[in-house]
């Protein structure tokens, strides 16, 4: 986490790898690195036990 409100992302490209900072809105959606407009899905994210959150359902 880099403050309250955003968490750190590595851009997948290998000529790229820059580290993105994501809001907490931004889990599992869709963005766009804006160093070399490579898509990624960043991911859901952990909570702090390391488990992934339970899912709402529908």
């Amino acid at each position: 986490m880099t403050d309250q409100g955003t968490f750190r992302v590595k851009c997948p490209n290998l000529s790229c790898r820059r580290l993105l900072a994501i809001p907490l809105h931004g889990r599992g959606q869709m963005v766009r690195c804006l160093h070399c407009s490579t898509q990624l899905k960043v991911p859901e994210g952990t909570n702090r036990s390391g488990r992934r959150p339970a899912r709402q359902s529908a």
